[in-house]
């Protein structure tokens, strides 16, 4: 459960910017599920989350590096559909509610921005 309140998050946060293409669906011609994938300015995000057990630094680069490359293969099929720009947004919150601090990156992106009035 903990997962699917992680991503509904990311997906509340998403459309304030974007649209959501893929909710838990398999994407791409080997059909791999992604959590999201959203396009916000005309760029892809591939949005796949994970919880590890370990809130440790090096366990989060480790799940991160192995969302990238399980997701490598969508970045070209996205390509051919024509998209210029296609990201991998790998998500790590650990079961103990860690947050990894690159997340933030993403979330920045799809915030929404207030504007003072002059």
């Amino acid at each position: 459960m903990h997962h699917n309140a992680v991503l509904a998050r990311f997906k509340t946060a998403v459309v304030f910017k974007g649209t959501i293409l893929h909710a838990n669906q398999g994407v791409g011609p080997n059909g791999l599920r992604q959590d999201l994938v959203a396009e916000i300015d005309s760029a892809i995000y591939i949005i796949d989350s994970t919880i590890p057990f370990k809130n440790r630094r090096h366990v989060f680069e480790q799940v991160k590096k192995g969302k990238v490359e399980k997701n490598t293969l969508l970045l070209h099929h996205f390509a051919s559909l024509g998209f210029q720009k296609v990201q991998i947004v790998p998500i790590v919150v650990s079961s103990r509610d860690a947050w990894d601090p690159e997340n933030g990156t993403f979330l920045k992106l799809v915030a929404a921005k207030a504007t003072s009035m002059s």
